[in-house]
């Protein structure tokens, strides 16, 4: 059986349109399905834009033919309307927009974007993953726990429709290796990096990225 293989950088600005692409897919997705879930997709390119200015924002491309099929923001910021000053103090790791290719439906992309910010949160030596998750999603919020993921509380403030949070500690394992079948490499030039990461170069690599989202 051959395993597919896929490759993630951090994306460049010239990559915000791909990102926003992957986004709508997944809207669209959503849609069709009767969700309401990011129903503010429309407002979020200014942040987007942020996001990858900062290195925040990852793009997963099959490593066969570097078609785009998933994108996942990481940033150490937390939002303080969703978690506690104590909860702000520990040392986490916040996932957003994570969406993978509706046409790539059954790879397992979402498990293994969050395996990697594990990986991630590991090479920088993050205590927690947090995200918050729209407050009527509740088949994401089964996959979510799925995947390993604690549930919280739901913090419901009218204004906002997302506010469920999930937690997962983060336990180094002894050797911290990407997934099995992702390959880290450098931003992105074009379409085709120009080399991958060495193996020494992985772990400062991910510190590396996620130095840049704490500017």
């Amino acid at each position: 059986m051959t395993t597919k293989r896929y490759t993630i950088w951090t994306a460049r600005e010239h990559e915000v349109d791909t990102v926003m692409r992957l986004l709508h897919e997944r809207v669209q997705w959503l849609r069709d399905r009767g969700s309401d879930q990011w129903s503010t997709y429309q407002r979020w390119r200014p942040e987007i834009e942020n996001s990858v200015r900062r290195h925040a924002t990852w793009l997963l491309r099959d490593a066969d033919t570097y078609e785009a099929v998933g994108t996942i923001t990481m940033s150490p910021h937390s939002d303080p309307e969703f978690w506690t000053e104590q909860e702000r103090e520990v040392r986490a790791l916040y996932l957003a927009k994570l969406a993978t290719s509706p046409a790539r439906r059954g790879e397992g992309l979402g498990a293994l974007l969050l395996e990697f910010s594990h990986y991630c949160a590991v090479a920088d030596q993050y205590r927690e993953l947090r995200v918050d998750v729209w407050k009527t999603a509740h088949g994401l919020h089964n996959y979510y726990r799925q995947q390993g993921w604690a549930y919280l509380r739901t913090v419901d403030l009218p204004h906002r429709h997302s506010g469920a949070l999930f937690t997962r500690q983060v336990v180094a394992p002894t050797v911290n290796l990407p997934p099995h079948g992702l390959t880290i490499r450098p931003a992105g030039n074009g379409n085709v990096p120009k080399r991958p990461i060495e193996p020494g170069e992985l772990a400062w690599y991910g510190r590396d990225a996620l130095m840049y989202a704490r500017r």
